[in-house]
């Protein structure tokens, strides 16, 4: 059975430069660890199917970047 992932892709203006956000997982983790990535992960219940809500609960997540607002420009399609 495959599972549903999701990534966001945040950019930002600082300093007049474009930036996009990208997070270091924890080196402990067996999977990935250490490694700098986009925030995502995969999809829960709790986000109703929705790609864009994984997305967004994972870059709250592991961000703590709660109070930012922003547009959600684009999704992908699922591939399976």
């Amino acid at each position: 059975m495959s599972r549903i992932a999701a990534v966001l892709v945040l950019l930002f203006e600082r300093e007049g430069h474009l930036r996009v956000l990208l997070t270091t997982r924890a080196k402990r983790l067996k999977v990935h660890g250490g490694e700098t990535c986009l925030p995502g992960g995969h999809m829960e219940e709790a986000d109703g199917d929705v790609i864009e809500v994984t997305a967004v609960r994972y870059l709250h997540t592991y961000s703590h970047l709660d109070t930012i607002e922003f547009d959600v420009y684009s999704a992908a399609q699922r591939s399976t």
